[in-house]
């Protein structure tokens, strides 16, 4: 793991999670997103490019980690106002300090707050689950 981690979510009528080659979607929908191999102790960026290009109006999106305590949310859990073409970009912190070697997991769920609220808009996205994997090796 080095440099930032990056995820591209595309809001579209059929929302589609694009995430390097090391990452892959199950059937059931859940987007897996392997961060590879990494030193106890190492801090890094992971980023979530969140994009909207076809919805007229603009959404907004949370953010909510579930047992993933050594990711934090840098600038908050809210990605506001994503208008029609617009990429914006939210960014969470990974903290391997304190963590044994061994590999560990959680799911961030990425909730849109405003998809769905316009009666006739094909925008009618719940919500996206990605599991994040990482494998901590012991510290130089």
């Amino acid at each position: 793991m080095s440099g930032v981690r990056s995820l591209a979510l595309v809001l579209a009528t059929a929302l589609a999670l694009s995430v390097p080659a090391s990452a892959y979607a199950p059937a059931d929908g859940t987007e897996i997103s392997n961060l590879g191999k990494a030193q106890s102790g190492r801090v890094d960026t992971f980023e979530i490019q969140v994009h909207n290009p076809i919805c007229a109006e603009p959404q907004s999106f949370r953010f909510v980690p579930h047992d993933l305590p050594w990711i934090r949310l840098i600038h908050g859990d809210r990605l506001q106002s994503v208008a029609r073409g617009e990429t914006k970009t939210f960014s969470a912190e990974i903290n391997l300090t304190g963590l044994r070697p061994g590999r560990y997991s959680g799911n961030l769920a990425i909730i849109c707050e405003t998809c769905g609220r316009f009666t006739l808009s094909l925008c009618d996205i719940d919500k996206r689950n990605v599991v994040i994997n990482v494998e901590v090796t012991p510290g130089g």
